[in-house]
């Protein structure tokens, strides 16, 4: 299910989900994306580092949304009308536009997303959703195909399948709000408790 070839474009967070696709996967390239968000500087040097890593060319991409951004990964603010605190309006449907633009210019035909089973708490991380943007990418000149390999898995099945080690998984960063683990946002506790379901308790990521 997760294997693929490496003419693909991965979007990487530098989060436990995407990197453990593409400790998988070996995409040719990845693609982070500083949106406006906070923690842009972290996600994109623990990208770069997993990219480094593993051989992976690795891209940036800077466009500034914080005039559209909203909740605690924008300005630090929780808003009582915003379904969660990181909620960031149609932040996935942008950047996988974004992430399809660039496999074009890479000559790249796929776009991979880290998707997995327990984003379904946002819209845009449903089947349906993720369903939508692929139809969205095939209406246009490019022929970009968008793959979610890990749609159906939660984020501890995906790192077990992935067989990557804690010392791989310790290059991953998933704060929502500070340059370096608050361990108190969404973010940090799911991460923390995707390692500990896998590796054990204790290992202080």
């Amino acid at each position: 299910m997760l294997s693929a070839g490496r003419s693909e474009l991965l979007l990487l967070s530098g989060g436990v989900d995407s990197a453990c696709i593409a400790y998988i996967r070996r995409p040719h390239a990845a693609l982070t994306v500083d949106y406006g968000q906070l923690v842009a500087a972290s996600e994109i040097r623990a990208a770069a580092a997993i990219c480094g890593e593993l051989g992976i060319e690795h891209h940036t991409l800077r466009v500034d949304m914080r005039a559209l951004g909203r909740g605690v990964m924008c300005d630090g603010v929780e808003r009582d009308q915003s379904p969660t605190p990181e909620w960031w309006p149609y932040r996935n449907q942008l950047l996988i536009s974004f992430a399809a633009a660039k496999a074009i210019s890479l000559g790249l035909r796929a776009v991979v997303i880290g998707t997995v089973k327990g984003d379904g708490v946002h819209a845009d991380g449903t089947p349906a959703f993720v369903e939508a943007m692929r139809t969205v990418l095939a209406l246009q000149e490019g022929a970009v195909r968008l793959e979610s390999p890990a749609l159906n898995v939660d984020a501890a099945e995906l790192l077990r399948q992935s067989r990557a080690p804690l010392s791989f998984a310790a290059w991953t960063f998933s704060c929502h709000v500070a340059a370096e683990p608050c361990g108190s946002c969404r973010g940090c506790y799911k991460h923390l408790a995707t390692i500990e379901s896998v590796f054990g308790l204790d290992q202080g990521l």
